[in-house]
């Protein structure tokens, strides 16, 4: 016999409400899914960002970081991650993917460092550093997929304006010479 049971056990009321919470919504939420590729892709992103949220949140929890303000100010980041990607999802179909791109890659770059204190250097993982490099790389790679972005509309408008410079060159030498397009033929 367990002599201290598990919170499921101890609220077993409550977990079978969330429970047939969470089929209702599947009911309810599926043919919408189905049906809305946007929509879809949206509640797909939610859940992928509230996931690398909890999974992280509970590996400083693991790792014994009990440090108030920081716990709550990484709360406070993950919170503002998912409403804005939210709120930007409305504006453009990008905001979702953005998202969890950049979140993704501040997740991973948190597990690299996780994997490396913890197996190799055999010492706890400060909960400073872990915040610093999910922040830093999340905002790191949204800079890159602007930055990428300038640099093709900035392509593309350099290929445009040489263009439109050799169409007018070609025009200006043939009036000059008045060399009709017929004649070109």
């Amino acid at each position: 016999m367990n002599p201290h049971p598990s919170w499921e056990q101890r609220h077993r009321k409550a977990v079978n409400f969330m429970k047939m919470l969470q089929y209702v919504i599947v009911a309810l939420m599926g043919p919408l899914l189905v049906g809305n590729l946007r929509l879809f892709i949206t509640c797909f992103g939610v859940s992928v960002i509230i996931y690398y949220s909890i999974d992280v949140y509970q590996s400083f929890l693991e790792a014994g970081l009990g440090n108030k303000p920081l716990l709550i100010a990484y709360s406070i980041f993950s919170a503002l991650i998912l409403f804005s990607s939210i709120i930007a999802s409305f504006f453009s179909a990008y905001g979702i993917p953005i998202a969890i791109g950049s979140l993704t890659v501040g997740f991973l770059c948190f597990k690299t460092y996780r994997i490396t204190i913890l197996g190799l250097i055999d010492k706890n993982i400060s909960l400073i550093v872990s915040f610093f490099l999910i922040v830093i790389f999340t905002l790191l790679s949204v800079a890159i997929f602007f930055f990428n972005q300038i640099l093709f509309y900035s392509v593309v408008y350099i290929v445009c304006a040489f263009y439109w410079v050799y169409y007018w060159t070609v025009r200006l030498i043939m009036e000059k010479r008045s060399i009709r397009k017929d004649d070109v033929e």
